[in-house]
């Protein structure tokens, strides 16, 4: 699975103003619930 096509794919930081490190992430891909959760609660950037 291309975890970069698709528009599910997000840009998330830690939300310090877009100081923090980015990460890319398709939401959609393969994962257990409780990693997809952790990552989810770090922030959404569109």
């Amino acid at each position: 699975m291309n975890w970069f096509a698709g528009n599910e794919s997000k840009w998330i930081g830690a939300g310090n103003g877009g100081a923090a490190p980015y990460f890319f992430v398709k939401f959609k891909c393969p994962a257990p619930a409780g990693v997809r959760v952790a990552i989810c609660g770090l922030g959404y950037y569109e």
